[in-house]
């Protein structure tokens, strides 16, 4: 009897000297590793840059911290409160700093910046839009918020925040560290990224088109046709080689960033692409679907596993340093309800 994976395309076979063995590396092995799933009210997740938590938040109003290397009991966790009355739909960690975080509620319409060692925000930000994601530079020095107005996806737009402290003028005696950039009007839009330099932004719109634009002026640089439908999630190489998207149309794209062409195509899922996540070192891409993971070597497009999940991966996260552990969150089949789950050996 043939199992699941004889029903997964088959990559053609590729060159030897883009294999792991070729190359002078070893092969985590993934179909060993196991998924620790819990289901709290989680539907995003993010690793701190030196691996010790875990951020997450969904349909709590709240930010919750995990430790992973300790356990997955919801009972260790620790809360912290920036006094929101909806759920906490986006979170990001500062880059740089293991103990700085932001988080925004949509209906709230405010962020909250954190520093974890206490759970009472250091500085809340009113906004006048609706936040569906964060997104912080490389540096550190700026924060990207992506801002969908509810049942009004043409006027997606994006805000830039600069965190550099400004001096006071003469009129305000009053400090400031969050600085409101210019907005950038998108249309539908789903996910945006920085570039590696964090001069240049990408994002993914509902038309298929991902659109570069210059951080500073704000002028498009190019928009690519990436898919025949909505265009999802993107990430980038942690290498800064490739650009991996996803889209409604099951296809995960693979751009060399160099020469802004699609090396690969990627055509092991059966359904939406909703969230892509490249490992630390580049080698490994995840792709989320419906139920289950994909993946696959970012130098050869081979499958290499394939992880079940309680519900669809929405948002996924690598551990910072290692292969040991990928992290993915999302909404179950049942709405209203989220899930956690750590996936490794």
């Amino acid at each position: 009897m043939s199992g699941q994976k004889d029903n997964i395309p088959r990559s053609q076979t590729p060159p030897a000297y883009t294999t792991l063995s070729a190359r002078g590396l070893v092969a985590p092995n993934f179909p060993a590793y196991r998924t620790k799933s819990v289901t709290p009210a989680v539907q995003n997740v993010a690793w701190s840059c030196d691996a010790r938590r875990l951020a997450t938040c969904g349909l709590e109003r709240h930010v919750r911290l995990w430790s992973p290397e300790k356990n997955l009991d919801e009972r260790s966790t620790t809360a912290l409160s920036g006094g929101f009355t909806s759920p906490v739909n986006a979170v990001a960690w500062n880059p740089t700093h293991p103990d700085l975080l932001c988080a925004s509620g949509r209906q709230d319409k405010k962020m909250c910046f954190f520093d974890v060692r206490q759970k009472n925000p250091t500085q809340t930000l009113s906004v006048s839009g609706d936040i569906a994601k964060l997104e912080y530079s490389p540096d550190g020095q700026m924060l990207l918020a992506l801002e969908r107005p509810e049942n009004d996806e043409k006027n997606d737009g994006i805000t830039f925040f600069h965190l550099r402290q400004r001096v006071p003028d003469k009129e305000s005696k009053a400090k400031s560290e969050w600085a409101q950039g210019s907005r950038k009007k998108l249309g539908s839009t789903h996910h945006a990224v920085f570039n590696h330099s964090g001069d240049i932004v990408f994002s993914a719109g509902g038309d298929g088109m991902v659109t570069m634009f210059d951080v500073n002026t704000l002028n498009v640089y190019q928009k690519t046709g990436c898919h025949v439908r909505s265009c999802y999630t993107l990430d980038f190489d942690p290498r800064g080689k490739y650009l991996a998207t996803g889209g409604a149309d099951a296809i995960v794209n693979l751009y060399d960033v160099s020469e802004w062409i699609c090396i690969r195509t990627i055509t092991t899922a059966e359904s939406t692409v909703l969230s892509v996540a490249f490992s630390y070192d580049g080698e490994y891409l995840a792709s989320g679907c419906d139920n289950y993971i994909d993946l696959t070597a970012t130098e050869t497009g081979q499958h290499i596993h394939r992880v079940q999940v309680p519900g669809t991966p929405t948002s996924l996260a690598w551990h910072p340093t290692q292969h040991s552990a990928l992290a993915a969150a999302g909404e179950r089949n049942v709405k209203g309800t989220g899930w956690l789950s750590l996936f490794g050996p």
